[in-house]
């Protein structure tokens, strides 16, 4: 919206911002599950970190901006920081061997109870 200030550009940002923070969520869950530890200390631990952002990120940009006089150099930062993310997190040839292997066993595992359900209604 700082690049593109009409309407158009700021509900084309909230939509890709809004974006990312339900994929980086469902991507946490499914990585806290996938970790083979405590899958409520990985989520925890995500929540920490997210504060730290959400404590740090208005910080610089108040800086910033009371510097600049305005909040365009912020925001292609904390876009930047998305980016960086994404790229870090992107799986590599391992990572989506797992990812497969889980998905797999959760699809057989939600066939096994759906067949287990119909043979119960059955009875």
């Amino acid at each position: 919206s700082v690049l593109q200030p009409t309407a158009a550009g700021v509900v084309l940002a909230s939509v890709i911002l809004g974006g990312t923070f339900i994929g980086m969520t469902a991507l946490g869950l499914v990585a806290a599950r996938e970790s083979g530890g405590e899958p409520h200390r990985a989520l925890a631990a995500m929540t920490a970190v997210f504060g730290v952002g959400q404590i740090a990120g208005p910080s610089f940009a108040g800086l910033v901006s009371q510097k600049t006089g305005d909040f365009t150099l912020p925001s292609l930062v904390a876009a930047a920081a998305l980016v960086a993310a994404a790229v870090a997190r992107t799986p590599g040839k391992k990572r989506r061997a797992r990812c497969r292997t889980f998905h797999q066993a959760s699809a057989s595992r939600r066939t096994s109870s759906s067949t287990a359900r119909r043979q119960l209604a059955a009875a």
